[in-house]
């Protein structure tokens, strides 16, 4: 991974465009993420539903 980037180099309108685009990739993660736990509580209750 590339490393953080020193915030003391930074001026206010750069600061705030890079937490903007890490906020924006962090709400895409999380939204992965949810996605594929609410497929796999799907398939797993399809899959129960199959045997019983």
């Amino acid at each position: 991974m590339s490393e953080s980037p020193d915030y003391h180099d930074m001026t206010k309108a750069e600061k705030s465009a890079f937490m903007k685009k890490r906020r924006g990739r962090n709400i895409a993660i999380a939204l992965t993420v949810a996605g594929l736990c609410l497929l796999f509580y799907v398939v797993s209750i399809v899959r129960i539903g199959m045997n019983g």
